[in-house]
Protein backbone atom coordinates (compact mmCIF):
# COMPACT_ATOMS: atom_id res chain seq x y z
CA UNK A 1 0.00 0.00 0.00
CA UNK A 2 1.27 3.23 -0.96
CA UNK A 3 0.44 6.61 -0.47
CA UNK A 4 -1.90 8.78 -2.67
CA UNK A 5 -0.48 12.47 -2.00
CA UNK A 6 2.66 13.18 -3.39
CA UNK A 7 5.37 13.84 -1.29
CA UNK A 8 5.31 11.14 1.38
CA UNK A 9 8.89 9.50 0.18
CA UNK A 10 6.96 5.96 0.55
CA UNK A 11 6.28 5.32 -3.75
CA UNK A 12 7.46 2.12 -4.90
CA UNK A 13 8.91 4.30 -8.22
CA UNK A 14 11.03 6.29 -5.80
CA UNK A 15 12.62 3.64 -3.37
CA UNK A 16 11.59 -0.02 -5.05
CA UNK A 17 12.68 -1.80 -2.22
CA UNK A 18 9.56 -0.90 0.44
CA UNK A 19 7.40 -3.52 1.14
CA UNK A 20 4.49 -1.31 2.55
CA UNK A 21 3.67 2.10 3.25
CA UNK A 22 0.68 3.00 5.23
CA UNK A 23 -0.08 6.93 5.85
CA UNK A 24 -0.96 6.13 9.41
CA UNK A 25 0.38 6.40 12.88
CA UNK A 26 1.24 3.75 15.00
CA UNK A 27 4.65 1.07 15.49
CA UNK A 28 5.97 -1.63 14.36
CA UNK A 29 5.56 -4.64 17.24
CA UNK A 30 8.28 -7.12 16.50
CA UNK A 31 7.78 -10.75 17.45
CA UNK A 32 11.29 -12.82 17.07
CA UNK A 33 11.78 -16.68 17.72
CA UNK A 34 13.97 -19.44 17.09
CA UNK A 35 12.64 -19.69 13.52
CA UNK A 36 10.64 -16.59 12.19
CA UNK A 37 10.85 -12.68 13.26
CA UNK A 38 7.23 -11.42 12.31
CA UNK A 39 6.59 -7.58 12.29
CA UNK A 40 3.12 -6.55 12.68
CA UNK A 41 2.38 -3.28 11.49
CA UNK A 42 -0.41 -1.61 14.34
CA UNK A 43 -2.57 2.04 13.72
CA UNK A 44 -4.62 3.84 15.37
CA UNK A 45 -7.32 5.62 12.83
CA UNK A 46 -8.03 8.64 14.76
CA UNK A 47 -5.07 9.99 16.80
CA UNK A 48 -7.04 13.09 18.20
CA UNK A 49 -9.61 10.50 20.21
CA UNK A 50 -7.76 9.53 23.61
CA UNK A 51 -8.42 5.77 23.93
CA UNK A 52 -9.01 5.12 20.07
CA UNK A 53 -8.56 1.62 19.15
CA UNK A 54 -5.04 -0.06 17.73
CA UNK A 55 -4.85 -2.59 14.79
CA UNK A 56 -2.80 -4.21 13.11
CA UNK A 57 -2.94 -3.03 9.30
CA UNK A 58 -0.02 -5.10 8.06
CA UNK A 59 2.59 -8.03 8.83
CA UNK A 60 5.42 -9.38 7.50
CA UNK A 61 7.15 -12.68 8.19
CA UNK A 62 10.90 -13.74 7.68
CA UNK A 63 11.28 -17.19 8.11
CA UNK A 64 14.85 -19.20 8.86
CA UNK A 65 16.37 -20.32 5.71
CA UNK A 66 13.61 -18.98 3.76
CA UNK A 67 15.02 -15.84 1.32
CA UNK A 68 12.61 -12.65 1.27
CA UNK A 69 9.60 -11.53 3.41
CA UNK A 70 6.63 -13.20 3.06
CA UNK A 71 2.94 -11.85 3.75
CA UNK A 72 0.60 -14.46 6.42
Amino acid sequence: MYPSSPGHGGSGDENPHTKYYGDRRGYVRCTVSRDTCTADYRVVDRVTRPGAPVRTDRSFVIEAGVPGVQTP
